[in-house]
């Protein structure tokens, strides 16, 4: 099979004047069978459940708090490797993952859920 996975991106911002849109759309063959959908909690940073997803492919995270800001990290200790800020009910990706460890913890060290959802390569 061919184009198993679609994404489809839409930015759109006008303010006083300003405006700038972006749409695209992306089909992409995926060799992988495995999948992952489910409700994390995390606080201090760590690591993202995988599940039966062994490698990292593909993925997009949902902040589901309604209060708590949540940031992905590359690394399980430090801030040099937090990357993106997932303001509260708000998500990023998609995005193709280019590690197979993906770190997350709320700003504020108090427990928020996260809804990941990840695919294989």
């Amino acid at each position: 099979m061919a184009n198993e996975l679609e994404i489809t991106g839409i930015i759109r911002y006008n303010k006083s004047g300003v405006k700038a849109e972006l749409s695209l759309n992306s089909r992409i063959d995926i060799t992988g069978t495995k999948t992952a959908e489910f409700v994390q909690s995390v606080t201090t940073k760590a690591l993202i459940k995988q599940a039966d997803v062994a490698s990292l492919g593909y993925g997009i995270i949902e902040n589901l708090s309604d209060s708590k800001t949540v940031v992905l990290s590359s690394t399980p200790s430090d801030s040099d490797g937090d990357m993106i800020k997932i303001l509260p009910n708000s998500f990023a990706g998609p995005m193709q993952f280019n590690k197979n460890a993906v770190y997350a913890y709320s700003v504020d060290g108090l427990s928020a859920d996260i809804r990941v959802i990840l695919i294989s390569p």
